[in-house]
């Protein structure tokens, strides 16, 4: 966000988000249970499942500049320090 967001659009954006979250959240939750009483636990864990793949791969498919994938830059696993997390 900090590439492509000018300082005076984070407000926006800000509440953007927190008004798709609180739908998904809302009408996602009413689905899954829909799912889950008609079509049984397998059929909703399984529907689950593929809405995870197909958000990964929609990202996965996105096309957007470095800098703006990684504003920090690039990092590997053994970047990590397991004592901070």
């Amino acid at each position: 966000m900090q590439v492509i967001l000018k300082n005076d659009e984070y407000t926006i954006a800000a509440g953007l988000n927190q008004f798709v979250n609180s739908n998904f959240m809302l009408f996602g939750n009413a689905l899954g249970i829909f799912v889950y009483w008609n079509l049984g636990i397998y059929w909703a864990v399984l529907i689950d499942a593929g809405a995870l793949l197909i958000g990964s791969l929609l990202i996965k498919l996105t096309s957007f500049a470095g800098n703006i994938r990684m504003p920090n830059g690039e990092h590997r696993i053994n970047n990590l320090n397991l004592k901070v997390v």
